[in-house]
């Protein structure tokens, strides 16, 4: 904490003490060997009014230089028209340091990893942290359900492992968001496509893997009955296409790069 003996409206003034501040909390974590997750700082001013700013960090930071920016890009949107008496910086959240030693032969991607992440931190603050998130896989027959978007500085979900234990089957690197219905030309009903239409397009199937079926529980209200095939095309793209077993309509749902 820090109190003025008067109060004062001078930002630079305001964000010397505030860094003097981290530079002491930041002494007091490193026997712990702890990093800050997140940080409050408040600035109590004149008349009871208060202001809180809290800063998200997406891994454990204790490097000043990146915590004071972090810091300055949220006490940008604060404006100091009355007179602030005190300050409090509180580590809300803390965590172990992660260390990780370079090798001389091999190529490491930690200095890859520390610019991502101080990437992701910037964006939060300036977007606002949910609207900055992270995909993860999760275990759900509906391929439309199988991701889960959250924010990226969601500490508490341990994204260096998938929720997902067992093998995934092949799957297309985009998906729609809705699957897409085209017409279709198969040898019977329920075979597999020969050619299909799509985007004002004429496919031509020259490989074919599949079906792979996939159904839900008669207990959820969109319950699916899915067959689903791999199309090679003869110029060499592929497609993931399904036939509604109970409509016979075909959809398209994604392209494998």
């Amino acid at each position: 904490r820090e109190k003025f003996d008067e109060g004062t409206t001078d930002r630079r003034r305001i964000e010397f003490y505030v860094e003097q501040m981290l530079e002491q909390l930041l002494e007091l974590l490193k026997p712990k060997q702890h990093g800050l997750l997140r940080l409050n700082l408040t600035c109590r001013q004149c008349g009871g009014r208060t202001q809180e700013i809290i800063v998200g960090m997406i891994r454990p930071l204790s490097e000043a230089g990146e915590l004071r920016r972090l810091i300055g890009l949220k006490m940008e949107h604060i404006h100091f028209d009355l007179e602030v008496e005190s300050l409090e910086l509180l580590a809300a959240e803390t965590a172990p340091l992660r260390y990780r030693q370079s090798t001389l032969f091999v190529e490491d991607n930690w200095l890859e990893e520390r610019e991502r992440d101080s990437l992701i931190n910037r964006l939060s603050i300036r977007l606002g942290e949910k609207k900055v998130l992270r995909a993860s896989l999760v275990e759900d027959v509906q391929p439309e359900r199988s991701v889960r978007y959250a924010p990226a500085l969601n500490v508490s979900h341990d994204w260096s492992r998938s929720p997902i234990c067992r093998e995934l089957p092949l799957r297309p690197a985009t998906l729609f968001p809705e699957p897409v219905q085209v017409r279709v030309n198969s040898v019977v009903p329920a075979g597999p496509p020969l050619r299909f239409w799509w985007d004002q397009q004429e496919f031509l199937t020259e490989i074919v893997w599949g079906p792979e079926r996939i159904e839900t529980g008669w207990w959820r209200d969109d319950a699916i009955r899915r067959d689903y095939y791999r199309v090679e095309t003869t110029s060499r793209q592929r497609f993931w296409i399904f036939r509604r077993r109970d409509q016979r309509d075909w959809y398209l749902h994604g392209c494998f790069d």
